[in-house]
């Protein structure tokens, strides 16, 4: 209920009411998430969708999965965060209870906005390779102009990791700048020198503390 999507396929379905296979072949046409998300809450709805659906008792029939899902691009993400168009190239396997995903997701073009920041997508990846559990590898470039007084600065963030545990580091394309200058600039749009001097004191655990872990 949390996407809007148009597919087209065809498959089929082999084995005893009891023990089935399905087996096809998807496209997806377009696919549309639209609604409004906070940072903060993302990682954990992200985690809660790909959790596995409990279960109060042994299954009353067994259905085993072996689709292909694919779609050459038309995957939209446009909210308050995100305005990104994605392709995809999966294989869903497994018991339908606890299925297995295979492939990868990739960012075709994009952009991402983190405190009023607009960080342009330069290449990125969602790929699915643990065959038990459903827990995507990240890879995600993205880069920003941010302005200040001082000058103007190129900011680049690399998302790495997975999806239980993301990693993501900032730079800069001055290499005076230290990593405190760096956050600072994202958060606050300004070096923490900068903040220092006209804020009365900004600290570093003032910018760390404005940055979701």
């Amino acid at each position: 209920e949390w996407l809007e999507e148009r597919i087209s396929g065809k498959g089929q379905v082999q084995g005893t009411w009891n023990a089935m296979t399905v087996d096809g072949d998807i496209e997806v046409l377009n696919a549309l998430y639209d609604r409004r998300i906070e940072l903060s809450a993302l990682l954990p709805w992200f985690k809660e969708q790909l959790a596995p659906t409990p279960q109060l008792g042994p299954p009353r029939r067994e259905v085993r999965l072996d689709l292909h899902i694919h779609a050459p691009d038309g995957l939209f993400v446009d909210n308050n965060f995100a305005k990104v168009e994605m392709r995809c190239d999966l294989r869903i396997t497994g018991l339908a209870q606890q299925p297995s995903i295979g492939g990868l997701i990739e960012v075709l073009n994009g952009e991402v906005t983190f405190r009023d920041h607009v960080f342009r997508i330069t290449g990125g990846s969602i790929g699915f390779q643990d065959p038990y559990r459903i827990n995507p590898m990240l890879n995600i470039n993205a880069e920003s102009q941010i302005s200040t007084t001082e000058g103007e600065y190129t900011v680049s963030a690399a998302v790495s990791g997975t999806a239980d545990s993301p990693r993501v580091q900032f730079t800069a394309d001055d290499p005076s700048l230290t990593q405190n200058d760096v956050l600072s600039l994202v958060t606050l749009g300004q070096t923490s020198s900068q903040a220092q001097r006209e804020s009365g004191g900004v600290g570093v655990g003032d910018v760390l503390a404005l940055v979701p872990s």
